[in-house]
Protein backbone atom coordinates (compact mmCIF):
# COMPACT_ATOMS: atom_id res chain seq x y z
CA UNK A 1 0.00 0.00 0.00
CA UNK A 2 1.13 3.54 -0.67
CA UNK A 3 -0.48 5.83 1.61
CA UNK A 4 -0.77 10.11 0.63
CA UNK A 5 -0.43 13.02 3.21
CA UNK A 6 -2.87 15.24 1.65
CA UNK A 7 -4.49 18.67 2.67
CA UNK A 8 -7.56 17.06 2.25
CA UNK A 9 -7.59 13.26 4.57
CA UNK A 10 -4.86 10.60 4.26
CA UNK A 11 -5.21 8.25 1.32
CA UNK A 12 -4.81 4.23 0.83
CA UNK A 13 -3.39 3.37 -3.09
CA UNK A 14 -3.54 -0.19 -3.53
CA UNK A 15 -1.40 -0.47 -6.11
CA UNK A 16 -2.47 -3.90 -7.91
CA UNK A 17 -6.67 -2.64 -8.10
CA UNK A 18 -5.43 1.10 -8.49
CA UNK A 19 -8.22 1.92 -5.78
CA UNK A 20 -7.65 4.56 -3.38
CA UNK A 21 -9.51 4.45 0.00
CA UNK A 22 -9.80 8.11 1.70
CA UNK A 23 -9.69 8.73 5.64
CA UNK A 24 -11.14 11.57 6.90
CA UNK A 25 -12.02 13.85 10.19
CA UNK A 26 -15.51 12.98 11.63
CA UNK A 27 -16.07 15.73 14.49
CA UNK A 28 -18.87 13.60 15.59
CA UNK A 29 -16.41 10.20 15.25
CA UNK A 30 -13.73 10.04 18.47
CA UNK A 31 -11.78 7.28 16.35
CA UNK A 32 -11.07 9.01 13.30
CA UNK A 33 -8.62 11.23 12.19
CA UNK A 34 -7.73 14.61 14.28
CA UNK A 35 -8.02 16.86 11.11
CA UNK A 36 -8.14 16.27 6.97
CA UNK A 37 -4.80 18.15 7.14
CA UNK A 38 -2.77 15.12 7.02
CA UNK A 39 1.17 16.10 6.93
CA UNK A 40 3.25 12.61 7.36
CA UNK A 41 2.84 8.92 8.32
CA UNK A 42 5.02 6.66 9.40
CA UNK A 43 5.74 3.08 11.40
CA UNK A 44 7.39 2.98 14.47
CA UNK A 45 9.94 -0.06 15.72
CA UNK A 46 7.09 -2.49 16.84
CA UNK A 47 4.64 -2.04 14.14
CA UNK A 48 2.73 1.01 15.08
CA UNK A 49 1.42 2.87 12.19
CA UNK A 50 1.49 6.77 12.81
CA UNK A 51 -0.53 10.05 11.25
CA UNK A 52 0.71 13.79 11.68
CA UNK A 53 -2.10 16.15 10.81
CA UNK A 54 -2.35 19.52 11.69
CA UNK A 55 -4.49 18.64 14.67
CA UNK A 56 -1.98 15.91 16.51
CA UNK A 57 -0.87 12.88 16.28
CA UNK A 58 -3.24 10.08 16.04
CA UNK A 59 -1.85 6.43 16.42
CA UNK A 60 -3.81 5.02 13.46
CA UNK A 61 -4.68 1.41 12.82
CA UNK A 62 -4.10 0.56 8.86
CA UNK A 63 -6.80 -2.84 8.93
CA UNK A 64 -9.50 -0.92 10.57
CA UNK A 65 -9.04 2.57 9.30
CA UNK A 66 -9.75 3.97 13.08
CA UNK A 67 -7.51 5.80 15.45
CA UNK A 68 -6.27 3.37 17.62
CA UNK A 69 -6.74 6.05 20.95
CA UNK A 70 -9.42 8.48 21.03
CA UNK A 71 -9.02 11.81 22.10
Amino acid sequence: MLWLSTGHGLGRLDPHSRKITWFRHNAGDPLSLSSDDVKSTGSDRRGGFWVATGGGLDAFDPNTGRVNLPR
